[in-house]
């Protein structure tokens, strides 16, 4: 399965290997990466696994086209650098002590904001737009939500209290409504830099800077996006550290992330770089500092 596409400015070719792999080609910078769907631990090589993309079109006239894939779970989505959360869950604040979801409100993730405690209303699972399988994100910024659907139960119970800062998926199921919690994370983005090698001689590594581009805080009460950094010594098999930094507050756009301690000594050092904060994020740079180089 492969196709071939291009998107602001670089031409991609997509190939998938159906549960092994999906590759993308970028031409403009003349390197491979792997897709995947779903996730895997920070400290583990590369899953077995695809991408889960079955079908390919282009949508639209030229020179405005717009990228669109059929997903193994039936839908259609646009492959876009706008979104950073699969499926396109984007954010929608919403203040006010009283909210009722509608049916536009399936796969945004409301962040119910207020300055005291609120007051939410489900429709009937069920009901047109609240079909069984379909689902809704909330957040509580400010005080706790108490949701109460139309009819039926949520969880079993006639209320669901969401605590100020939780967060809960909410699914229909037949005439209920059922619930999870949740914890928000963007498409989690890897960069595995080439090996650092200096013959056979041993090196102590001392320091790390990113020079990047971000688009800071992603809404409000949520935490500083954090970026980790990992390293292998045994041929990027496995990875240790997960050390975290944070990429700035709003209105951040080119910063210099730095890790200063002792990462250790190796022959063959390999770095990664991991975000999984759903923020706009370029990476410009990296620079590794060994002995006692890395300035403070």
């Amino acid at each position: 399965q492969s196709f071939a596409y291009a998107q602001q400015g670089h031409s991609y070719f997509h190939v998938t290997i159906p549960d092994v792999a999906t590759l993308v080609y970028d031409a403009a910078g003349n390197e491979w990466h792997q897709r995947v769907k779903g996730s895997y631990p920070a400290s583990a090589r590369l899953p077995v696994a695809d991408a889960g993309v079955n079908t390919f079109a282009m949508n639209g006239a030229r020179p405005v086209q717009k990228p669109i894939v059929g997903s193994e779970d039936g839908n259609l989505y646009e492959l876009t650098f706008d979104t950073f959360a699969q499926s396109g869950t984007t954010d929608e604040v919403s203040g006010g002590a009283s909210y009722t979801f509608v049916a536009a409100d399936a796969k945004k993730r409301k962040i119910r904001s207020h300055t005291t405690s609120m007051t939410d209303t489900l429709p009937t699972a069920g009901s047109a737009g609240f079909e069984s399988g379909k689902q809704f994100y909330v957040k509580a910024t400010g005080g706790q939500i108490t949701i109460t659907p139309s009819s039926g139960t949520i969880n079993g119970a006639a209320t669901l209290v969401v605590a100020d800062g939780a967060e809960f998926r909410l699914v229909a199921s037949g005439t209920n409504w059922l619930a999870y919690p949740y914890t928000h994370v963007g498409v989690v983005r890897e960069i595995t830099f080439a090996p650092v090698y200096s013959g056979n001689q041993l090196l102590t590594f001392s320091g790390f800077d990113l020079v990047c581009q971000t688009g800071g805080l992603v809404g409000p009460g949520d935490p500083e996006p954090m970026v980790e950094l990992y390293w292998s010594d045994d041929g990027a098999e496995t990875f240790k550290g997960g050390i975290a930094r944070g990429l700035g507050a709003v209105g951040e756009r080119e910063i210099t992330v730095r890790w200063r301690q002792n990462m250790g000594r190796g022959r063959n050092r390999v770095f990664r770089i991991r975000i999984a904060a759903p923020v706009d994020f370029t990476v410009m740079d990296a620079h590794v500092y060994t002995g006692s180089g890395a300035p403070a």
